[in-house]
């Protein structure tokens, strides 16, 4: 019979439908690993996320996050974003807050990601839209970025993109991008 730990580990390192053909294959196993820390490590390992407080299980916040990036054409597990239209902008806001948390875990993510949504705006010719796109990533992307950035590197890659918006947003511009800008003086 295979070990506790070496189950495991093997399972870990195994797709969610993996598992659940392991789970269904014998009732030992299901012991062994559909348990509260068999499916913390497979968030880390995963998500690089360890979820602290939720009212779902380990195993269904897992299924759960595994279901939504799965359920969306343009996020995977190791990138953001790979293409971005309108429609894939508002799957983005409807995302939970912690699964976006996941996707901008390192500063090549946030850029990029900043950068894809500064080109939507460009391409958009409705300014309602440039707008809600514009907000959207100043009060809830920026903001999330903020401890991943090196500032310098950061506006020296985005710098030509912000200033069109400049032209539809001057308020927003002034008080938002200035103060990231700042942080890089």
């Amino acid at each position: 019979m295979i070990s506790k730990d070496l189950l495991r580990e093997i399972a870990v390192k195994c797709e969610l439908e993996t598992i659940g053909n392991l789970l269904l294959t014998c009732k030992d196993f299901n012991t062994k690993i559909d348990n509260k820390f068999f499916w913390i490590n497979k968030l880390i390992k995963d998500f690089k996320f360890n979820l602290t407080e939720n009212n779902l299980s380990y195993k269904n916040y897992y299924v759960k996050i595994n279901k939504t990036i799965k359920n969306i054409e343009f996020i995977d597990k190791n990138t953001i974003i790979t293409r971005l239209n309108l429609e894939d902008f508002f799957k983005l806001k409807e995302l939970d807050e912690t699964i976006i948390d996941i996707m901008l875990n390192t500063e090549n993510k946030c850029i990029n990601t900043i950068s894809k949504i500064l080109d939507l705006v460009d391409e958009i010719g409705e300014i309602q839209n440039k707008k809600s796109i514009t907000i959207y990533l100043y009060k809830s992307i920026f903001p999330r970025c903020v401890k991943h950035l090196n500032y310098k590197s950061f506006w020296i890659k985005v710098s030509d993109k912000l200033i069109s918006i400049k032209s539809f947003l001057p308020d927003l511009y002034h008080e938002k991008i200035e103060f990231y800008k700042n942080l890089t003086l």
